[in-house]
């Protein structure tokens, strides 16, 4: 066969756009889980074992650094040129099935976190659909193509973020940070045992054998490398402690995504956006999107890369199909990601991650110089669009069919445990400067029920607008529902359920049945979670501290009782207790 003798052109990438790329790529996988799974693992004494897993993937960044340096060309080149008809195969194979098996994990964890806090009534599948679609698309680019996109993806999503991290710290309990980051010792093992779990949500960094070697760089130096690394490990440990810092290490260990609860309880000056956890989740899907259409654009061109370097003349192009398709078929029949998250660590501790060590090692040490090639890919832009296609718009609702609930509130029952009160929005009022408010108020509707799931129910059953929380601004409890036992943890358990309530709503006790408070809102300029935020916020230098969903949640996770505000009524007024 004749073999070209001319110089092999290879696709290069900046500097910048490497730095970035790993930056994106890296923070995607762990940002989200990364706090529960220490908590998990370490419980009050996580903070050794974050920084001892920092150091570990520096030192597994420089690991890859080293053996980048030794390819003269890309990686999946270096691999189609092994010796051996098979040799090549077995590590393109390896490499295929490695990455399926991440991409599997991702999109599970993906559409489960999405299902659960922007779409509750969609099907999985309606979710992945779009992603693996964008997926195929972005597959059949060339790498300067992503390498752009991510680029200019890069501000979109760490920015905002860094800045939700900012007020984030303004709602971290610090009398209570040191026992949640050191309040418990751990044997060297166990802190090493959890280090390496840590380490391993890092694997991604695999991705430099990828690009270091066709990034454009004078001198071959660690530099750029460092800073995204560093970049990363800084921003998890930060997500760890304003995580543990905002909701104990109970609460963080008890749900996987808890780093996302970060947003629900931040708040924005001037109140002009309710909940950021939507904000954030938005660049995340963006980091994530990057992420596994990494493992599927990496892949494919290592079988591309084989099969053009005569190692076997089967079809190719349906590859990026089979992947799509089984990730779509075992992500929708296997969709649970507490036992996911279980099988693949297992998986990444005994299988994934050696193979990820000792593959480009043993690879550095039989390749040998490429001398032929084939250019590969076509330039297509379909990417820009990402976002909106992402979005989701399946169950999208007129404002005039939802009922927007203002004040929530919880009483003694005569007939059933409870009687729920909603204060919601009368959107036939008109509101204005006129009327001393922005939000239109003054209508509550009261059911008898055993459970708050049951109230909205019944209020589904006999109102043909939809209940929405997105704007509850205050949970009143009468204070005889919170002494009993029973009916406080019950309603507690079911508080924490919702997913679709934000951590920054304030909590009362009431003397008088909250549903009395409710009802004076009618007389009031403002709507009753407004006037009760400014009697508090307003009066901090009388030693009015303010008590959210978020404090009651820490704060019952802890087995500690918190100072809940005390509401009384008098004259048709409510007032705080002194």
């Amino acid at each position: 066969m004749r073999q070209c003798m001319g110089q092999r052109k290879v696709e290069k990438i900046s500097k910048r756009q490497f730095q970035r790329m790993v930056m994106i790529e890296l923070f995607s996988m762990t940002s989200m889980i990364l706090p529960s799974l220490v908590v998990r693992s370490s419980g009050k004494g996580g903070l050794t074992p974050m920084l001892y897993g920092a150091a570990a993937a520096i030192l597994l960044a420089a690991y890859y650094l080293w053996l980048g340096e030794g390819f003269l060309e890309s990686y999946e080149t270096e691999i189609s040129i092994l010796p051996g008809k098979w040799f090549s195969g077995i590590y393109t194979l390896l490499y295929c099935v490695r990455f399926f098996i991440r991409g599997l994990f991702l999109m599970i964890l993906f559409s489960a976190l999405i299902q659960s806090v922007l779409l509750p009534k969609q099907s999985i599948g309606l979710i992945l659909f779009p992603v693996l679609l964008i997926s195929y698309y972005a597959a059949r680019k060339n790498l300067s193509v992503r390498a752009r996109l991510l680029e200019m993806l890069f501000y979109y999503i760490f920015v905002p973020l860094i800045f939700v991290l900012i007020l984030a710290l303004f709602q971290v309990n610090y009398e209570m940070l040191p026992d949640m980051l050191w309040g418990e010792k751990h044997s060297l093992m166990e802190n090493l045992g959890t280090t390496y779990q840590i380490v391993m949500t890092y694997t991604s960094m695999e991705f430099i054998l990828f690009l270091y070697p066709v990034t454009k760089v004078e001198k071959k130096k660690g530099f750029p490398l460092g800073k995204a690394v560093f970049f990363v490990i800084l921003l998890n440990l930060w997500i760890y402690i304003a995580t543990t810092g905002m909701f104990g290490t109970v609460r963080t260990g008890e749900q996987l995504w808890s780093a996302l609860s970060i947003m629900q309880n931040v708040r924005l000056p001037g109140h002009f956006l309710e909940r950021l956890d939507i904000l954030f989740l938005a660049f995340w899907i963006f980091s994530v999107f990057a992420l596994f259409s990494g493992y599927l654009f990496y892949s494919e061109r290592m079988v591309r890369k084989w099969k053009q370097n005569g190692r076997q003349n089967w079809n190719t192009k349906g590859y990026a199909l089979v992947f799509l398709g089984g990730i779509f078929l075992l992500a929708v029949c296997f969709p649970d990601p507490e036992r996911s998250v279980g099988l693949f660590f297992q998986y990444m501790m005994w299988i994934d991650f050696p193979l990820a060590v000792g593959l480009p090692f043993l690879l550095r040490l039989v390749k040998r110089k490429e001398k032929r090639g084939k250019k590969v890919g076509q330039l297509l832009v379909l990417l820009f669009f990402v976002g909106t296609i992402l979005s989701g718009c399946g169950s999208r609702t007129d404002i005039e069919d939802k009922n927007y609930v203002l004040s929530l509130g919880i009483d003694a029952g005569e007939e059933k445990l409870f009687e729920i009160t909603y204060g919601t929005a009368n959107l036939n009022q008109p509101s204005g400067e006129g009327e001393g408010g922005s939000e239109q108020k003054g209508e509550e509707t009261s059911y008898e029920a055993d459970s708050l799931l049951q109230a909205e129910r019944e209020d589904a059953r006999s109102d043909e607008k939809e209940l929405d929380f997105g704007h509850l601004k205050a949970i009143l409890i009468s204070k005889k529902v919170y002494q009993k036992k029973e009916s406080r943890e019950q309603i507690l358990k079911e508080l924490e359920e919702k997913d679709n309530l934000s951590g920054t709503i304030f909590v009362f006790l009431t003397e008088a049945p909250a549903k009395d408070c409710i009802a004076l809102e009618k007389e009031m300029s403002v709507s009753l979670g407004d006037y009760l935020e400014k009697l508090i916020v307003n009066h901090k230098e009388d030693g009015r501290k303010e008590y959210t969903l978020c404090d009651l949640l820490r704060d019952r996770a802890e087995g500690k009782n918190g100072e809940i505000p005390l509401l009384y009524l008098e004259e048709k007024r409510i007032v705080l207790e002194d």
